[in-house]
């Protein structure tokens, strides 16, 4: 599979210039190009190319093109705190591929757990693939406390009022994650997401067959397991912008 590294956090797509109406996708991307290891080791990584572009095409299949938020020339690159200067009520969609490397920042951005938490109370469409769901930690109201404690014990204490305890999600599972292992480099991760999500609040739910596509919807949130899971979670995000 394709390594990107992120060169930036967001991307967004639409139906036209930017508007309120429906259709304006963002698109939130890991700006790491690495996941730090047990002891020291590092992970060379970045976001996984299939599961961006699967959905990007499909959402401009169906007609949606870039939006140039920024600069004279419409590069659809833009940060978080532009993002937020925008104004958040100008999406309906929001999407997060995974790669490793979204467990490197994004579980503790508070930029994005703040757009987050917006687009829950909100009730409006959140995407995340593979290991991109890790990323829905970045809404604890201490993410970071969290996944220190997480790191250092492997355990961790639920937080009250985390808008998504007892939501039902998939991501990468820990039989993936051990199955792949091997692509490490001999390193191993500090803890595997699947893990921290269930301990957090979070119901987990996986495929009966490792590494073939599964998608889990709750209210606003869908989840897409593995790298074959994307196309199906670009699928249903179509639905819903319909």
């Amino acid at each position: 599979m394709n390594l990107l590294r992120g060169l930036a956090i967001a991307l967004a797509l639409g139906t036209s210039t930017l508007s309120a109406h429906a259709g304006n996708v963002l698109i939130v991307l890991s700006d790491s190009d690495r996941l730090d290891l047990k002891d020291g080791k590092v992970f060379k990584t970045g976001f996984y190319l299939n599961e961006l572009m699967q959905p990007v095409q499909a959402l401009l299949d169906a007609g949606h093109e870039k939006l140039g938020l920024m600069s004279s020339d419409r590069s659809p690159v833009i940060s978080l705190a532009r993002v937020e200067q925008i104004g958040y009520e100008h999406f309906d969609a929001v999407y997060v591929p995974g790669g490793h490397a979204p467990m490197q920042d994004l579980l503790v951005s508070s930029e994005l757990g703040k757009l987050l938490t917006w687009f829950h109370e909100n009730g409006r469409t959140t995407a995340l693939a593979c290991h991109g769901p890790i990323a829905l930690l970045s809404t604890l109201p201490d993410a970071q406390g969290f996944v220190t404690q997480f790191e250092t014990a492997g355990t961790a204490k639920a937080q009250a009022g985390w808008v998504y305890g007892g939501y039902r999600f998939t991501v990468f599972s820990n039989q993936e994650e051990e199955m792949a292992k091997g692509l490490l480099g001999g390193g191993e991760m500090k803890f595997y997401p699947q893990d921290a999500l269930t301990q957090a609040g979070a119901q987990f739910s996986q495929a009966h067959v490792s590494f073939s596509a599964h998608i889990v919807t709750d209210r606003e949130l869908i989840t897409g397991q593995n790298p074959a899971s994307a196309p199906a979670v670009a699928r249903e995000l179509l639905a819903r912008l319909k």
